[in-house]
C-alpha cells in the first residue's frame, strides 16, 4: 500500500497530543467497532492485534477512538512503513528536513554549473544552437 500524501496536513508542525498510544478502553471500544475484522485487509481477528492510528500520529493525528482501527500484524508492519514514509515526506515539504532545510539554514543557494545557455538538445537527441 502507497502512502497517500492527500492526508498531509497543510501546516505538518502541528502540535502532537500528549497521549501517543490507546487505553485498553479505547482498544476495546475500537475492537467492537471493527466486529473482530482488520479495518484494512477485512480478514478476522482471531489472536493477536494493533490499535493502529487512521491519520498518523506523527503528523497530526489524535489518539481519540474516532482515528483508531483495528490492523491485524502483518497490516499493521505495512502501516508503520507508510506512515514513517508520509511523515518524513510532510517533513520535507515544510522544510524542515531535506536538501532545502539544509540550504535554508546554511544561507547557501544553488550554484549553476555554467552550462552554455546557447545550445538546445531536440527530442532526438542532436544538439543545435539556438
Amino acid at each position: 500500500m502507497k502512502p497517500d500524501i492527500t492526508i498531509i496536513p497543510e501546516r505538518p508542525a502541528v502540535e502532537l497530543g500528549p497521549v501517543r498510544c490507546f487505553s485498553s478502553r479505547q482498544k476495546a471500544q475500537i475492537f467492537k467497532r471493527a466486529k473482530g475484522f482488520c479495518d484494512l485487509c477485512r480478514s478476522k481477528i482471531f489472536g493477536r492485534w494493533v490499535a493502529g492510528h487512521v491519520l498518523a500520529h506523527s503528523i497530526g493525528g489524535r489518539t481519540v477512538i474516532d482515528n483508531g482501527r483495528v490492523e491485524c500484524l502483518k497490516c499493521a508492519g505495512q502501516t508503520h512503513i507508510d506512515d514513517t514514509m508520509t511523515a518524513a515526506k510532510a517533513r520535507r515539504l515544510a522544510g524542515m528536513t531535506g536538501q532545502t532545510a539544509r540550504r535554508a539554514r546554511n544561507g547557501s543557494k544553488m550554484k549553476s554549473r555554467g552550462f552554455d545557455k546557447s545550445l538546445k538538445k531536440k527530442f532526438s537527441g542532436e544538439v543545435e544552437r539556438k
